[in-house]
């Protein structure tokens, strides 16, 4: 993270009416959120952070929504580096679809009975706070597009309207909860 914003603050010395960067969600984060706060969550996969699997580009296709966020990304970007520059971990089997504004997901039917829909990009109310969450790859020395991506995210946290769908802070707890 701290290659990621060199500059940012530690939560606690920082401007409340910013956007917080942040890997998992602790009690101060979730209060944050809940209160007003604005949160982009780049998940590790680990305890109190949504769950990441790996996923192989072949088994599916992106899904690139129509999010007004889009009209500051050129879609083509989005669908161009998606399984290279952008390619990581997902959310896997996003069950909550309908308490998030999708923006970037993937779709999965190769050898298996349901079509599963997997996270990489969405945005949702908690509370009175804005939390996105990205788990496209934003790191690495030759990712110009990834880094790109994080401070048109940031920027749009900060200025964008609110999400359309709301996710209730319980629903988001037992979420990253899923996490070990």
């Amino acid at each position: 993270m701290r290659a990621l914003a060199p500059a940012a603050l530690p939560l606690g010395a920082q401007d409340p009416s910013g956007v917080v960067v942040a890997q998992a969600f602790d009690d101060r984060l979730f209060q944050l959120l809940e209160a007003g706060g604005k949160v982009l969550l780049l998940p590790d996969g680990k305890r109190h952070s949504f769950p990441l699997d790996e996923h192989w580009f072949l088994r599916g296709g992106p899904y690139i929504s129509t999010h007004q966020l889009l009209n500051l990304i050129p879609r083509e970007l989005l669908v161009e580096t998606q399984a290279f520059d952008l390619a990581g971990p997902v959310i896997p089997d996003v069950g909550y679809l309908q308490q998030v504004d999708p923006i970037v997901m993937l779709w999965d039917t190769h050898d298996i009975e349901r079509v599963k829909t997997h996270g990489l990009l969405f945005e949702t109310r908690v509370g009175k706070g804005k939390l996105m969450v990205s788990a496209l790859r934003h790191d690495g020395p030759a990712n110009a597009a990834g880094r790109w991506l994080l401070d048109v995210f940031v920027n749009y946290l900060q200025t964008g309207s609110k999400p359309k769908n709301s996710m209730p802070i319980a629903v988001l707890r037992q979420e990253v909860d899923k996490a070990r």
